[in-house]
């Protein structure tokens, strides 16, 4: 915190310093250097006092700008920085019966992202939502799924959709994928899907069968109340099939990875 301080008004003290060197370069070239300094026209002292009031007529005009941009400047020396990344190396997070020593199964998966900031700026009001969602299969053709049914994704601890993220290092998390077992109950095993895939709280198992070799990218917006939104983009690939360790459905049935752009 006492560096980082240090460093803004250091920050402060140089675009001060820029500005008042710039304000005298333009003196010299638009208005000094068609002076002539002798006793007829303009005296030395003379010349000081005309100085003296070009600049303060520019730290006028300078303290107007500040006045009606006080929000934007105040933004270039406070800012939130957004950082998101998976909570897991491995992206995918296996959920399991933690007092089980023996036997472990997973119960479900999920893909949890860790969102930090980092800058120096409180975020009051940060969400999470699913923008865009295509799925493209085996022949590579890409068709948009209606995201309209999304959810609110709500934050893991919290319970609502809004996260408030304290400057330099506070930090959320939230799931925007699941994978689950179906406890929908029917009379007919072959019109049920035993597991269902889960993004940004849409059952995308309904309208897309699952397929080796078919996937889905997910598009979410990281929006909040200080800067742009923050664009998050995963690619998962899935068969449709369940396996008990999170070892297993990464090596045999479950692909997934951060769209870089």
């Amino acid at each position: 915190m006492g560096w980082n301080l240090f460093f803004r008004i250091l920050k402060i003290l140089g675009i001060g310093a820029l500005i008042i060197a710039i304000f005298y370069v333009l003196f010299i070239f638009l208005v000094k250097k068609d002076i002539v300094v002798t006793p007829g026209t303009i005296t030395t002292y003379q010349l000081k006092d005309l100085t003296i009031l070009y600049i303060s007529s520019c730290a006028t005009t300078l303290a107007l700008i500040v006045a009606l941009l006080r929000d934007e400047i105040r933004n270039f020396f406070t800012s939130a920085k957004i950082v998101i990344k998976p909570k897991s190396p491995l992206i995918l997070n296996e959920d399991y019966d933690k007092t089980l020593t023996t036997n472990i199964k997973a119960e479900s998966y999920q893909v949890i992202v860790n969102v930090r900031n980092n800058g120096s700026l409180h975020v009051h009001s940060c969400s999470i939502s699913l923008t865009d969602l295509v799925y493209i299969d085996l022949s590579a053709h890409s068709s948009l799924v209606d995201v309209s049914l999304a959810k609110n994704i709500n934050w893991i601890g919290k319970n609502e959709p809004i996260a408030h993220l304290h400057s330099y290092g506070g930090k959320s998390d939230v799931s925007i994928l699941q994978i689950k077992t179906n406890d929908a109950s029917t009379t007919d095993e072959s019109l049920s899907q035993p597991v269902k895939l889960f993004i940004g709280g849409i059952d995308v198992s309904i309208e897309h069968t699952p397929t080796k070799g078919s996937k889905w990218i997910a598009t979410y917006m990281i929006s909040y109340d200080s800067n742009r939104p923050i664009k998050y983009e995963i690619e998962i690939g899935w068969d449709g099939k369940w396996h008990d360790r999170l070892s297993e459905m990464l090596k045999n049935s479950f692909e997934i990875k951060e769209v870089k752009k």
